[in-house]
């Protein structure tokens, strides 16, 4: 049975506090009255009431309860956060071992309030740090954000093969998110609560939400962990910033929120140059060798398939990782190898797990010391592939030294300047490792381990973290994985893939998101070497292209692995779509979706400046049935285009759906189940010959147009692509009827077009 889809425009929630009417929204923020009392601070807005409290932290010796501290100081001044002018107040705490100092800074537009709390040991021995809370909120306290049986909660991750989701609230059931949770108070058609790190490289943390058995809120904490760490006398620790927004369009408060991150920091927004990458990972494995590298670079020699990278994945220092050199798969070595790849007009890229030792390594023969243990003493262990690798201890003199020239080595001698870097995980999660440094937490250690790796690339290497700390590899990685590892098919393990990669297109503010390979091959027999079932591919030709629709929806990095010399020629040209990349991940429409987002918006702004801005809109139906959809054009779908008359175009059909005014609804009928729609959005006043688009591309002419001019009823311009096959320009007229669609075809290899209608 057909199921009616219908997108709503998001509307305000209607009940208010009572006293709380005359405040206002701040470009869609609400704005918040704030209340100091002793040890509590109390949150309003139009929806929300809530409070804060300052509890103790968990140390041993243990700490007094905050009702037996002094205040030994109270300073409010102006203060900038994250760029952002505001006031900070500032409360000193004395306790039976030390100094609490709770900071709360709210900016002068009132519309976000952040909480911050740092430990000083004032006793004359070690203090063992476990966690701060620097936010904590109990349901006993006034609390209000509509009833909770309507809350959908949007909880994201801070590692690859975590699983971010939507849920609505279970009684005795506890919520643990990091970095940041929102909380949508009507089903995904109200208020937004936003509670987030806004730091996140100093030390692991969550956000825990926890229910009672009818369903109301125990508490909301944010816990930051310092693992139990060393705090000498005199010495302090500080806890990363947690903030409160709130408001109606849930983008926009993530949108604020990377924004801060970046200036925080002070890091730019990622380049529009994410590369395509070939990896030999998703078909060869770690079976990949010399020989298959011979037969592949000769293939791509041959038809120069237009990615940016060949990227030689774990294979070439199997049985070996600590030492950086070639095992006997490469009997030429990997110098070799890279020449190879850059004289074929491809950069070279390798594969490492930086951090992880095996034991028969010369590595740890020669310097035992440097691997990491335990606090009984036992060396910390990593499995993968069925085998246990020792793990560095990064904080050990010498270490990071080796590191550095490591990378040097293979970046400066062998000539490789595309890193990634696998298994980074393994630094923090054992809670129970003893770092040669008492004092760093596990993020620290894996900050000084990437810095030091990224001395040794160089500031001009490309470096991807994969299975890494998003947090802690801020700023120095340019990609980071958006999720786990994907097989070549359509199945209930391999569809939340798909949600973490479109549950996650906000990271492409702060660094270039990796959905991981896409792979489009059909092969329903394994290689006779393939061990794990990589080289097949059972993917119909519908799900293939929603496949690769999902690498356009990340936006940004493109990877892929096929062997080019089997594979059709009609899957082959699916990654014509997406190769290179639109640099502009996708927004979720309908974020709030228990199952997945099915709606998505792409900002097409396009690399010939004459043309301007639109935007794309991708429609999956993720389930086995057909489905209707009827999307409004309003402010979800086209708020950043101006005008108020649109034309609609099928980039699969290469068709006109129509020419809609702003507010008119979009009806796609009967969507297959596991099919996909692209549609093109762009502003037309219909008095002109106008470009709409092309077949060659996903972003339907934003990467492949280089010049376009419209004179005398004629188009002219320059095509610009790699890739060796006809394009197809599509071009609207006014007419009587309203519109008239004419399409040109250009040759394999045209450059120039000129029509005329």
């Amino acid at each position: 049975m057909n199921k009616i889809i219908r997108l709503l425009s998001v509307t305000l929630f209607c009940s208010v506090f009572q006293n709380l009417s005359s405040q206002s929204l701040t470009e869609g923020r609400d704005k918040f009255s704030i209340e100091r009392t002793g040890l509590q601070t109390l949150i309003s807005s139009r929806n929300l009431q809530l409070t804060v409290n300052i509890v103790k932290p968990s140390t041993f010796p243990e700490s007094s309860d905050p009702g037996k501290w002094k205040v030994i100081n109270e300073t409010p001044e102006s203060r900038k956060l994250a760029g952002v002018a505001g006031e900070l107040q500032t409360t000193t705490y004395e306790t039976n071992i030390g100094l609490m100092i709770c900071e709360a800074w709210t900016p002068d537009s009132k519309d976000l309030i952040a909480f911050r709390q740092t430990f000083t040991n004032k006793t004359k021995k070690q203090v063992r740090l476990n966690t701060i809370f620097p936010l904590y909120i109990e349901g006993k306290d006034p609390f209000s954000f509509g009833e909770i049986k309507n809350w959908r909660i949007l909880e994201q991750f801070r590692r690859k093969n975590d699983l971010p989701v939507t849920e609505m609230p279970v009684a005795s059931k506890s919520v643990i998110c990091d970095p940041f949770f929102i909380i949508n108070n009507n089903n995904g058609n109200g208020n937004n609560l936003f509670i987030g790190f806004q730091t996140f490289s100093l030390h692991l943390a969550d956000i825990s939400i926890s229910f009672d058995r009818d369903l109301r809120l125990n508490n909301i904490s944010a816990n930051c962990d310092f693992e139990g760490t060393e705090v000498p006398p005199d010495g302090s620790r500080t806890s990363q910033w947690v903030v409160i927004s709130a408001g109606d369009d849930t983008n926009q408060l993530i949108d604020d929120y990377t924004g801060r991150l970046r200036e925080y920091y002070g890091v730019k927004e990622p380049a529009r140059d994410a590369p395509s990458v070939y990896c030999t990972w998703y078909y060869h494995a770690d079976n990949y060798n010399e020989e298959i590298f011979g037969r592949d670079i000769a293939q791509f020699r041959k038809e120069h398939i237009p990615f940016d990278v060949f990227l030689i994945d774990e294979c070439w220092d199997v049985n070996d990782w600590g030492d950086f050199e070639a095992n006997e798969s490469f009997p030429g070595g990997m110098k070799r190898v890279a020449a190879q790849i850059n004289s074929a007009g491809y950069n070279a890229g390798i594969w490492t797990a930086p951090f992880l030792v095996d034991g028969e390594s010369d590595l740890a023969k020669e310097h035992p010391g440097w691997l990491l243990k335990n606090c009984r003493g036992v060396r910390c262990t990593f499995n993968m592939n069925n085998r246990d690798h020792f793990i560095l201890d990064l904080t050990y003199p010498g270490v990071s030294d080796y590191l550095e020239e490591q990378f040097r080595k293979i970046s400066g001698d062998w000539g490789y300047k595309y890193f990634k870097f696998d298994f980074m995980r393994s630094v923090f999660l054992d809670t129970d490792q003893q770092f040669y440094d008492r004092s760093a937490t596990s993020l620290e250690a894996y900050r000084r381990g990437l810095e030091a790796i990224r001395r040794g690339t160089g500031s001009d290497a490309y470096i991807s973290v994969c299975g890494g700390h998003y947090g802690a590899s801020f700023g120095i990685a340019n990609t980071q994985r958006s999720g786990s590892d994907v097989k070549s098919r359509w199945d209930e393990t391999e569809l939340p893939k798909y949600r973490q990669n479109i549950l996650r297109t906000w990271m492409g503010a702060l660094w270039h998101v990796d959905p991981d390979a896409m792979m489009v091959r059909k092969q329903t027999i394994a290689e006779p070497a393939d061990k794990r079932g990589l080289t097949t591919g059972f993917f119909t030709d519908d799900e293939a292209f929603t496949n690769a629709l999902n690498q356009f929806i990340g936006g940004n990095l493109i990877t892929f692995t096929e062997d080019f010399a089997k594979i059709d020629e009609e899957r082959k040209m699916l990654y014509k779509y997406v190769i290179p990349s639109v640099n502009s991940p996708s927004r979720p429409v309908d974020l709030f979706n228990l199952k997945c987002p099915e709606i998505m918006v792409t900002k097409i702004t396009p690399g010939c400046e004459k043309l301007k801005d639109w935007n794309m809109l991708s429609i999956i139906n993720w389930s086995d049935e057909d489905k209707t959809y009827s999307i409004p054009l309003d402010d979800m779908i086209i708020s950043n285009l101006q005008g108020e008359s649109f034309l609609v175009f099928d980039f699969q059909e290469q068709i006109i759906l129509g020419w809609f005014k702003k507010g008119e609804t979009i009806t796609v009928e009967k969507l297959g189940g596991h099919h996909s729609k692209l549609l093109k959005i762009i502003e037309w006043d219909g008095k002109s010959a106008m470009f709409v688009g092309t077949d060659l591309n996903f972003s339907c002419g934003g990467v492949e147009i280089a010049d376009i001019e419209y004179n005398n009823g004629s188009f002219s311009g320059e095509i610009e692509t790699g890739w060796y096959v006809p394009v197809k320009l599509s071009f609207v007229i006014p007419s009587e009827e309203g519109y008239k669609l004419n399409q040109v075809t250009m040759e394999p290899g045209q450059k120039r077009f000129i029509t005329a209608f």
